[in-house]
């Protein structure tokens, strides 16, 4: 599993580095050529983009790779100084989203972690109402009538998360020991400021606690429903 993680972030750097406008820009006359030759070994049969849809491609590569690198492009989006202006903006519009998993997993997910089915915890329980790279939602009903969402984290999220999210740290720790000059970057605090936030995201319960503070919090103000 670590093998096959290592070979798709190889896959996905070699197409980025085939990308021209993504280079610094003085690359080409200040690069030894040792470095220039690698690049081209490296990156030999890679799919070059053009300027204007290099964004929009690079987008959809990121959310065809699943969850952790659709994170890793939201992270790179707040880092002009690694991408350029131009690819950061582009990467904003990265979409969050993937195809919602079936009913009969949901089902399987609810029994295992409340030891109770579906038709014993609620009177309704929607399809997916929002799919996102990490997690679902559904609206539900409780049985004593209460409305509530239903947010459940995809199958094995947290085991793949965890396994290519090392797989980026031992590459940012290999680039910042080989490539001196990439240490301005800074990619390995870069690999570990995403994993704290992909941390905090998967912990449902302190999105729930934020929830719930900030529904006491608006309970007495009249412009919140």
């Amino acid at each position: 599993m670590r093998l096959f993680s290592f070979f798709k972030l190889i896959g996905f750097i070699r197409l980025v580095f085939a990308q021209d406008s993504l280079l610094p820009p003085d690359f080409k006359e200040k690069a030894p050529l040792w470095l220039k030759a690698l690049r081209k070994i490296f990156t030999f049969g890679a799919r070059k983009f053009d300027q204007d849809s290099r964004g929009v491609e690079l987008s959809k590569k990121l959310q065809s790779l699943g969850p952790t690198y659709i994170k890793l492009g939201q992270s790179l989006a707040t880092r002009p100084d690694i991408v350029g202006l131009k690819l950061a903006k582009d990467l904003q519009y990265l979409q969050d989203s993937l195809p919602a998993f079936p009913m009969k997993v949901v089902e399987k997910l609810i029994i295992d972690e409340l030891e109770q089915p579906v038709s014993e915890l609620f009177d309704d329980f929607s399809e997916p109402v929002a799919a996102a790279s990490i997690a679902q939602v559904h609206k539900a009903k409780l049985k004593d009538g209460t409305p509530v969402a239903v947010k459940i984290l995809r199958p094995g999220i947290e085991q793949k998360l965890t396994t290519e999210l090392s797989t980026f740290m031992f590459v940012a720790h290999m680039v910042e020991a080989l490539i001196p000059a990439a240490r301005r970057l800074r990619p390995v605090e870069g690999v570990r400021t995403l994993w704290d936030s992909v941390r905090l995201e998967i912990d449902l319960r302190m999105e729930a606690a934020a929830l719930s503070e900030m529904r006491e919090n608006t309970l007495k103000d009249a412009k919140f429903d």
